[in-house]
């Protein structure tokens, strides 16, 4: 089981390799797609050209024969009713170019039409129709219409003679089929583009995982470590407190500015106490978090809150900071007391030591949902915002803080939010430098 900041960093990790991997399989698919379709498009342009060029070999024989059998009423000629009606259907019918083509009859995917060099259509095969303003009468002309799923091509044919124009070669050609294939490219793309984002999911957890094993078996040897050196400091610093105590306790024949150093020696020692314990705190609850917390207990929490509001009154009095309290009874949470009354005590607290003389706090806890949210608000030094984010860094301490009080080991808020998030819940705060910040503890209420 990953800690809470590896589940985070794993999440981050995985996405991005995701997400690269999403755009080099869609980019590529879309080129594979861009390079098959041009492909197709050009073979199906080719194959209508070569259809043309093949009707464009008997344009001389049927403009031949559409001058001597045409009638009047002959809108709708087509070459096998020339051939039939033709004396001369021989020199049309055992053409080469006519017997090896099978799309001159029968095919109800293309049409073609032979025209002379006005532009007037002869005889027709075909029922597709599109209709052309202008076109070129010196290179091949193209059109798609892609509303009917439609491809016309017109070709101009000239005498190999003299190279005179002598007419043109229309064909219409459906669409349909190459756009069935491209549909079912696409489809083929998607299916193989999903298939193979399956395995790269796969691949990235995998690899994902095996990355952060010795990153995170440094944090764990970390960890331990400043759990260890925590619990075996302890005992070095109350013997030196201890025999600090009782120099104290008989100074009689000690000089002044000795005095004065055993008690600086007493005072460290009580802040290396402080420290030892909040690391100790910390790493314990490090190595808890990823498991579920087995000894939590119903709590009181607005009991909790109103009798850390009576325990910390008189403090605000002596620093002359108005501390106004508004609690909503009958709200309870799951967890450990003295925890919980650690992250209280140390947002409070540390609302309280920021916020100047004649300041104000205001303690609220409030029901919002399945929320029990407790608001620390005051009118102290704030932070500002480039700041902000880092608040709740182990050791951090913005420079208002340090000028402001000296003493302090930056682990306060470190352990609130902790704490917070040990109990399924989070701290947000808001600040304005010069003009106040408000913290929100949400923990989740039981009924």
């Amino acid at each position: 089981m990953f800690p809470h900041k590896f589940q985070q960093i794993k999440s981050q990790l995985m996405l991005s390799y995701l997400g690269i991997m999403i755009a080099i399989l869609g980019s590529t698919s879309l080129i594979i797609y861009e390079i098959i379709s041009h492909n197709l498009f050009r073979q199906f342009e080719n194959n209508a050209l070569k259809t043309a060029t093949n009707a464009g070999l008997i344009l001389d024989l049927v403009k031949h024969e559409h001058e001597e059998y045409f009638k009047p009423n002959d809108f709708n000629l087509t070459l096998k009713d020339l051939i039939n009606r033709s004396e001369a259907n021989i020199n049309i019918a055992n053409n080469n170019v006519y017997k090896n083509n099978p799309y001159f009859f029968g095919n109800q995917d293309i049409s073609i039409q032979w025209l002379n060099e006005e532009k007037k259509v002869l005889v027709k095969e075909g029922n597709l129709i599109i209709q052309w303003e202008e076109f070129s009468p010196s290179k091949i002309n193209k059109y798609y219409d892609y509303q009917n799923n439609l491809f016309s091509l017109i070709l101009p044919i000239k005498n190999h003679k003299n190279d005179q124009l002598i007419g043109y070669i229309k064909i219409i050609e459906s669409t349909g089929f190459l756009k069935n294939n491209l549909f079912w490219l696409k489809i083929s793309l998607i299916l193989g583009g999903g298939f193979a984002l399956i395995l790269t999911t796969g691949g990235a957890f995998l690899l994902t995982k095996q990355s952060l094993q010795p990153i995170i078996a440094s944090f764990q040897e970390l960890k331990q470590f400043t759990a260890d050196a925590s619990h075996e400091l302890r005992t070095p610093l109350t013997v030196i407190k201890t025999s600090a105590d009782l120099v104290l306790n008989n100074h009689e024949e000690i000089s002044q500015d000795n005095l004065h150093k055993i008690k600086t020696i007493v005072s460290a020692t009580e802040e290396m106490n402080i420290l030892v314990n909040d690391l100790l705190l910390l790493a314990r609850m490090d190595k808890e978090i990823t498991e579920k917390e087995k000894f939590f207990i119903k709590l009181p929490l607005d009991e909790i809150c109103e009798d850390l509001f009576d325990l910390l009154e008189v403090q605000a009095q002596s620093s002359q900071i108005t501390l106004k309290c508004d609690l909503t009874p009958n709200l309870w949470i799951k967890g450990n007391a003295s925890h919980v009354q650690r992250l209280l005590t140390n947002i409070l607290s540390n609302a309280l030591q920021y916020t100047p003389k004649k300041g104000k706090v205001i303690f609220t806890l409030k029901k919002e949902l399945h929320w029990a949210i407790i608001t620390v608000e005051d009118t102290g030094i704030g932070i500002n915002s480039q700041e902000l984010k880092n608040i709740f860094h182990r050791f951090w301490r913005g420079e208002g803080g340090r000028s402001h009080r000296k003493e302090g080991s930056g682990l306060g808020l470190a352990i609130a939010e902790k704490i917070a998030i040990h109990h399924g819940g989070k701290i947000t705060v808001e600040s304005v430098l010069s003009q106040g910040s408000t913290f929100r503890i949400y923990l989740p209420i039981i009924g």
